[in-house]
């Protein structure tokens, strides 16, 4: 016979009276949980592919593959403008996003001027 820590909870109340319902869309007063990516990136994958509107010259699309230290694989697409975009400022939207380490900034850069500039 043992007690088990849940048996004692009543679920027939209801919410008091006195409380006002929580404002579930009102995301800026909401705290914001970010977790930093830990992992550090082993390989870097980066293609870039002709717009898919052919008379956009101006667009590519890039596609970043990166395996990171525990083996697993995160693949990123999107199109970006050649005039406009830059690798710093596609690896500092990485960063902010939390989709890369901090540390592996030089890393992705390198490989990016590779390939938007060869």
């Amino acid at each position: 016979m043992g007690m088990f820590p849940l048996c004692g909870i009543d679920t027939t109340k209801g919410r008091p009276a006195n409380t006002e319902p929580e404002n579930v869309g009102d995301e800026e007063s909401a705290p914001k949980i970010t977790k930093k990516e830990e992992r550090l990136i082993l390989t870097i994958n980066c293609h870039l592919n002709p717009s898919l509107n052919a008379a956009d010259t101006n667009k590519a699309n890039l596609l970043l593959e990166f395996q990171f230290s525990d083996r697993m694989i995160r693949k990123l697409d999107t199109e970006i403008s050649l005039q406009e975009d830059s690798p710093t400022t596609l690896v500092d939207d990485l960063v902010y996003h939390n989709l890369v380490n901090e540390s592996d900034r030089h890393m992705i850069i390198e490989s990016l001027d590779e390939v938007l500039y060869s």
